[in-house]
C-alpha cells in the first residue's frame, strides 16, 4: 500500500521571527530547548540549524534573555528585601569590587532570613549529631 509522504513545510515560512520569539522567551526562562519547542511545527535539529544559518534569528534569543533577566533584577530589586538583593547582585556581578576577603570575618556563618540565630544554631547541633 502506497502511502503519500507530505511535503515537507518550507522552514523559512515556519520557523518566523514571532516563533523564534516565543521559543526564545522559555529559554531565557531555562525551560530545555526539547521543551520549548514542544508544541511548535518544527523540530528541535530544523530549529537550531535554522538559526545557524540565520544569525539575525538567533540574536533575538539573546534580546530575550536580556528582557527576562531585566524584568527579574527589576522584581528583586522593589521587593521587601531589595538592599540585600541589591547588594547580593553587586558582589556577584563585581566580584572583588564590593568587599574583600580582609573585610570578611574568619569564618562566616550561613543565615536564613527571619529565623533566630538560637533556631538556626540548633539546627546545625542537630544536623552534626545525625
Amino acid at each position: 500500500m502506497n502511502t503519500p509522504v507530505e511535503p515537507k513545510p518550507d522552514l523559512q515560512s515556519v520557523i518566523t521571527p514571532a516563533l523564534v520569539d516565543r521559543v526564545s522567551e522559555r529559554l531565557a526562562m531555562g525551560i530545555p530547548l526539547r521543551i520549548a519547542i514542544a508544541g511548535e511545527p518544527v523540530t528541535r535539529t530544523e530549529y537550531k540549524d535554522y538559526l545557524r544559518e540565520h544569525p539575525e534569528l538567533a540574536a533575538l534569543e539573546l534580546v530575550a534573555k536580556r528582557r527576562f533577566l531585566e524584568n527579574a533584577f527589576s522584581v528583586m530589586l522593589e521587593g521587601e528585601q531589595a538592599p540585600a538583593n541589591f547588594r547580593w547582585l553587586i558582589e556577584l556581578a563585581y566580584q572583588g569590587i564590593v568587599g574583600n576577603d580582609e573585610d570578611q570575618l574568619t569564618k562566616q556563618k550561613q543565615t536564613i532570613l527571619g529565623l533566630p540565630e538560637e533556631i538556626i544554631e540548633q539546627m546545625r547541633q542537630n544536623a552534626r549529631s545525625l
